[in-house]
């Protein structure tokens, strides 16, 4: 929500093509009234993009579960140790808690 903090990170980590200063929440309130009402014109259109990140989502759980499976190996002054791999662990979590638990985790730029 904070314009300077935009790109704070830009071509550090990323380079984005499109920057958009908003309210996420707000974004998502007015997208859900209008999906909701039926007004969009581009019904077809959104059904498309819902579908996309559907399967980008199922491609991304894919890929973590993947990697929960690799052993994490330290660096440093640990180089070579087995570590907890932190994917493996959260997806034990997921696995363990009810349905209906919500996970918060702030991580910034680097929460999978």
């Amino acid at each position: 929500r904070n314009k300077k903090e935009l790109t704070q990170n830009a071509s550090m980590f990323w380079s984005p093509a499109l920057t958009v200063h908003s309210d996420p929440c707000s974004f998502y309130v007015e997208l859900s009234k209008q999906l909701a009402s039926g007004i969009t014109t581009q019904k077809d259109e959104w059904q498309t993009w819902a579908k996309g990140l559907k399967a980008g989502e199922a491609a991304k759980e894919t890929a973590n579960k993947q990697k929960s499976l690799e052993p994490a190996l330290g660096k440093g002054e640990k180089v070579g140790e087995e570590l907890v791999n932190p994917l493996d662990l959260l997806q034990k979590l997921e696995e363990t808690l009810p349905e209906d638990s919500i996970l918060v985790a702030d991580g910034g730029d680097f929460v999978a």
